[in-house]
C-alpha cells in the first residue's frame, strides 16, 4: 500500500506543469476536451507507469542488495535533475486530430520523463513493481485529467497558462532531491 500511495503523490506531483500535461491542455482546448483522447491519456499513462515499474523490478533482481539503494537515490537525483530543467515547449500549430499519433507522441515525452523515473526508483527500492506502477498510473492519469479538462475561459489549470506552476516544480525537484540523500544516508 506504501508503495501505490508513495507513486500516485510522486507521479502526481512531479507531472503538474509537465510537458506531456501541456500537450493535453492545448490539444483538449485546440480540438476539445473528447472523450477519445481522455482515453489515450489514460491508456498512455498507464503503460509508461508498467514500463517504469517493470524497469524498477529488473534493476531489482539484476543488481546486488547494496547497489540496490544507490541506484534508485542515483534515478531519484536524476528525476529531480529533470523536474527542476526548465521547460521551453512551443504548442503546435496544427495538432493532429489522430488518437494513434497523438498517444505516441505522449508516450515518447512520458518515457522517461521525471515522473517515470520516481515511478522507477520506488519500484527499485521496494520490490512492488505491481503496486508502485499502478499508482504511479493513477498519478500520472490524474495529472493528464486536469490538462485535459483546461480551459482557456478562466477555468482549470489553463488558465494560468501553466506560468505559477514552475515554482511547483522546483519544489517537487527538492523533494526528490531530498529523497534520494536520505536514501543514500540511510545505508
Amino acid at each position: 500500500m506504501a508503495a501505490f500511495l508513495l507513486a500516485l503523490f510522486a507521479a502526481l506531483l512531479a507531472s503538474l506543469g509537465g510537458r506531456d500535461q501541456r500537450l493535453v491542455a492545448h490539444l483538449s482546448v485546440t480540438l476539445g476536451p473528447g472523450l477519445p483522447l481522455l482515453a489515450i491519456c489514460w491508456l498512455v499513462s498507464a503503460l509508461t507507469a508498467a514500463l517504469a515499474g517493470a524497469a524498477g523490478q529488473w534493476l531489482a533482481l539484476t543488481l546486488p542488495g547494496a547497489v540496490r539503494e544507490w541506484a534508485a537515490a542515483l534515478v531519484l537525483l536524476l528525476a529531480a535533475a529533470k523536474l527542476a530543467r526548465p521547460i521551453v515547449d512551443r504548442p503546435a500549430r496544427e495538432p493532429t486530430r489522430s488518437l494513434f499519433a497523438i498517444g505516441v507522441v505522449l508516450f515518447l515525452r512520458q518515457a522517461a520523463d521525471a515522473p517515470r523515473l520516481a515511478i522507477a526508483a520506488i519500484a527499485l527500492a521496494s520490490g512492488l513493481p505491481l503496486h508502485t506502477a499502478a499508482g504511479g498510473a493513477l498519478g500520472g492519469g490524474m495529472a493528464l485529467t486536469l490538462g485535459w479538462a483546461a480551459r482557456p475561459d478562466g477555468e482549470g489549470p489553463r488558465a494560468a497558462g501553466f506560468t505559477g506552476w514552475r515554482s511547483l516544480r522546483i519544489g517537487g525537484a527538492g523533494l526528490l532531491l531530498i529523497a534520494a540523500i536520505w536514501a543514500v544516508l540511510s545505508l
